[in-house]
């Protein structure tokens, strides 16, 4: 149970003010899980938006980011995008509509979490710059937390693991601080033993369809993928591997390499309770 001290406020969700919160730290009780909003010597605004709260004028600016800014779409083997309700057209932007966000990350919204970061323009007015969208579900043998959408990680309480799928190295990398695992030493026994029971048993349809590749779980595998989920994004990925060369250059990485039409696929365990 998290304390009111050290300039840590504590609200619940139900009766909050819907005012934006400061970059000062704030944590959130939900009834699934507790949030830390992180500090920032800059000045940040950030919203928590528990699932059956989140209103479609939230889900629009979201929309408008993501379509803004996730990635461009390349070309696939038989020139259809990932799934039916994705507009593809190889060259364009990745987008998704208000609409579409709510029916893909907010299939389970009493266990599902919105957070919005902003940015204070000079004229006073406030930017969306980030959001995260995140879930949480019961498997055989724990609690994960799994960010569906991510921008900026909003962690949970009392989880056992943690995961995303990304074509973003840096979003591994920033999954790992969380947990406190520098990335080049994760032990991926854990994924390897855990990650199809995770997958299956997941509320949000598009982690439940991925497919597990990479040598972690394909035998006499030579793609040189280690950990891998084939979700069919067949997006454009010249920045997603100029951050990828960084990181192996430095010694800071073993996921493998990133394939057409794959993402990153990382869960670690947390074994000890999110505090302040």
């Amino acid at each position: 149970m998290f304390q009111d001290s050290g300039g840590v406020k504590r609200y619940d969700l139900t009766g909050r003010d819907q005012q934006p919160h400061t970059s000062q730290t704030t944590t959130t009780t939900l009834s699934m899980a507790s949030l830390i909003l992180p500090s920032s010597p800059t000045t940040p605004i950030y919203q928590v938006h528990p699932g059956p709260e989140i209103t479609d004028e939230i889900l629009q600016q979201c929309s408008e980011l993501f379509s803004n800014n996730y990635g461009i779409w390349g070309k696939t083997p038989n020139g259809k995008g990932p799934q039916a309700w994705l507009m593809y057209i190889s060259g364009n932007r990745v987008k998704l509509s208000a609409s579409q966000l709510r029916k893909q990350f907010i299939l389970a919204p009493e266990n599902t979490v919105l957070v919005v970061c902003y940015e204070s323009k000079e004229d006073g007015l406030l930017e969306l710059v980030g959001h995260a969208f995140a879930t949480v579900w019961d498997y055989e043998g724990g609690h994960i937390g799994w960010v569906t959408q991510l921008v900026s990680c909003s962690l949970f309480h009392d989880i056992t693991a943690i995961g995303l799928v990304s074509s973003h190295s840096s979003a591994c990398h920033a999954l790992t601080k969380y947990a406190d695992f520098p990335i080049q030493s994760v032990d991926l026994s854990f994924c390897c033993q855990n990650a199809k029971a995770i997958l299956t048993t997941s509320p949000v349809e598009y982690v439940k369809n991925m497919e597990l590749r990479g040598s972690l779980f394909e035998d006499n595998c030579l793609s040189g993928a280690v950990s891998s989920a084939f979700t069919r994004f067949y997006v454009d990925h010249v920045e997603p591997l100029t951050a990828l060369a960084h990181y192996k250059a430095h010694g800071q990485w073993l996921l493998g390499d990133l394939l057409e039409g794959h993402e990153f696929l990382i869960i670690l365990p947390i074994l000890q309770e999110v505090g302040p």
